[in-house]
């Protein structure tokens, strides 16, 4: 049951138990009347509750009936609020439960970048190739382009594909150069790698971590 519907399941007690008492009551001033002349007058004063006499309606009725709406309400009330409190619980629970849940699947889900599928060069036009264009070669596949943090200890180590796109590779650790280190044991390399290429003048470095342009950034 939701909280307004065990309220209100109490006010409806509460209302039943004011009825019964006035049917009650009803029947103790029809009888005090059906004794006679005196006793008709004693049940009829200016004063009545629900047919009786008020002096007998407050000595006899009045504190039970008074007292037992009063339990029920609150009562009502307590436990409606007790449900309200333990419904919002249990949906901060899950709340909790579902970030944490997409969390791990967010930091422990391989990423690509959109680039990963390039198969042109880029050209610098002013050089000597073909058509006034200069080509340039691809970043070494593995050179580390960047890092950054994505929070929590997670690092995004951003390497070439050797293609012009990148990849993304995570590692856990204290600090970047951490991760680094980490990328570095499981792919080799490092800030001097056997992958550099040099500069070719135009910015664009292969250098492992450490390199320039395009090859560095971390």
């Amino acid at each position: 049951m939701s909280p307004e519907e065990i309220i209100e399941a109490y006010n409806v007690l509460v209302q039943e138990g004011n009825n019964y008492a006035a049917q009650e009551a009803a029947k103790v001033g029809n009888s005090q009347r059906s004794i006679g002349g005196l006793a008709e007058v004693v049940a009829n004063p200016s004063g009545q509750t629900s047919g009786l006499a008020n002096y007998t309606y407050n000595r006899l009725l009045r504190p039970t009936v008074d007292t037992l709406a009063a339990s029920l309400t609150t009562t009502g009330l307590s436990q409606g609020m007790d449900r309200y409190l333990k419904d919002q619980l249990m949906a901060a629970k899950n709340n909790y439960e579902n970030a944490k849940n997409n969390y791990t699947v967010a930091s422990t889900t391989p990423k690509t970048s959109n680039g990963g599928n390039q198969s042109y060069k880029e050209t610098v036009y002013g050089g000597t190739g073909e058509s006034g264009a200069a080509q340039i070669p691809y970043t070494a596949k593995g050179t580390v382009i960047s890092t950054g943090s994505t929070g929590n200890g997670v690092y995004d180590i951003v390497v070439a594909d050797g293609k012009g796109g990148s990849e993304i590779h995570q590692y856990y650790g204290p600090s970047r150069e951490e991760a680094l280190s980490k990328y570095y044991r499981d792919y080799g390399g490092g800030p001097v790698s056997n992958r550099n290429s040099g500069s070719n003048g135009n910015g664009v470095s292969g250098g492992g971590g450490g390199g320039s342009g395009m090859g560095g950034g971390w």
